[in-house]
């Protein structure tokens, strides 16, 4: 089911309505968010079983959200003009890890890496993608920076190679750039 932005509004309005008792009351399914997954499935039956409306109501108003979280970033984001910005990757999976994964498991599932720049001086963050750790991700994430900031700025990542290509394919000589290296002495 596809919402709109009006009956988006309406079915938040009825969800704060319904949320409004003390959730003391509901103490047993607020405590089981600890034991449970962190999943938007996990979330959406939680939030569903408090409320009283259907998991797709909630999972369709989580991805609304998400969206015009979105386009929030996208449209106030802009002409940033930091000094030092650190890049970096955050491993996470769908579903499950690789290595219990089976193989009817949909192609979604498995390793998913997020990629973020952060302003270190505003702790900002300027951009962000969602992909895998290669170097397509790392060019569509370095053309999202590119886009959002103004200037010239020291950008400092890990030592992943493909940071590299994607820096010099979308900057060019329009910022400094430096790569982290752990060395570890035994």
């Amino acid at each position: 089911m596809v919402i709109g932005d009006n009956d988006a509004d309406g079915m938040i309005h009825d969800l704060k309505l319904r949320l409004s008792p003390p959730l003391a009351e509901f103490g047993t399914d607020i405590n089981c968010v600890e034991r449970k997954s962190s999943s938007p499935e996990s979330i959406g039956a939680l939030i569903s079983r408090l409320t009283g409306l259907h998991i797709a109501t909630i999972l369709s108003l989580m991805v609304s959200a998400g969206e015009k979280c979105q386009h929030l970033l996208d449209a106030k984001i802009r002409n940033v003009r930091p000094h030092l910005v650190q890049a970096d990757e955050l491993h996470s999976f769908v579903g499950c890890q690789e290595k219990r994964m089976r193989f009817d498991a949909p192609k979604e599932w498995g390793s998913v890496w997020t990629w973020l720049a952060l302003d270190s001086e505003s702790k900002l963050i300027i951009s962000h993608y969602i992909g895998q750790r290669d170097a397509d991700s790392a060019w569509h994430f370095m053309r999202d920076l590119r886009l959002r900031t103004e200037g010239i700025f020291q950008l400092t990542s890990d030592g992943l190679r493909a940071y590299v290509d994607a820096v010099d394919a979308h900057f060019a000589t329009s910022l400094h750039f430096a790569q982290l290296k752990t060395i570890q002495v035994f």
